[in-house]
């Protein structure tokens, strides 16, 4: 798994705009900068070198959607954990239903009210927030349990010395002054 850091925090306020409508197009990005959200114009790819740059939101018009179709999907299945949303925005219900099936998180028909799209951005938008959490937590979570079995197997081999030494000194005739309570059964206190 890959780490979740500073990268993904850049992402928090970034959404990739696939759009081709120029003038519903200049309107979103008005609206997106609006609320605050970097605007990444096309394939959010670093610089050309083949690597995504992380967003927190992917939308795209009906045509953008179902050219990408593959590739948004492929980014789903791939994310260990994190969830990036895709919301499309259609020319009709039934287009928007199909995308839907399709396997993208929410779409909308045109027109569509500022309020209803600014709920569904910000709603999408905490969805990827809070995956992205999880993911942090997990990978901290992994690491405390890799200290945890770390220290048990460091436990199980002092153990074995212990055991080792204790053997040694009955062996030589000296009687241990103090027991292990880690390596006594109950019964033989």
């Amino acid at each position: 798994m890959t780490e979740v850091g500073a990268e993904s925090a850049e992402a928090a306020r970034a959404v990739a705009l696939l759009y081709r409508q120029g003038v519903d197009r200049d309107m979103l990005e008005g609206f997106l900068a609006d609320l605050g959200f970097e605007i990444l114009g096309g394939w959010p790819d670093a610089g050309g070198r083949g690597r995504l740059r992380p967003v927190s939101l992917f939308i795209c018009d009906e045509v953008e959607g179902e050219r990408r179709l593959e590739e948004l999907l492929r980014l789903r299945r791939d994310a260990e954990g994190v969830v990036t949303p895709v919301l499309v925005l259609a020319g009709s219900e039934s287009a928007a239903l199909r995308l839907l099936h399709a396997g993208f998180d929410d779409a909308l028909v045109h027109p569509v009210r500022k309020a209803v799209l600014e709920a569904r951005v910000l709603s999408l938008t905490r969805l990827h927030e809070t995956s992205l959490a999880s993911v942090r937590r997990d990978q901290n979570l992994k690491v405390l349990l890799d200290a945890m079995v770390g220290r048990e197997l460091r436990m199980a081999e002092l153990k074995k010395v212990i055991r080792s030494l204790r053997e040694q000194l009955l062996a030589a005739g000296i009687q241990p002054a103090a027991n292990d309570p880690l390596l006594e059964d109950p019964g033989e206190r």
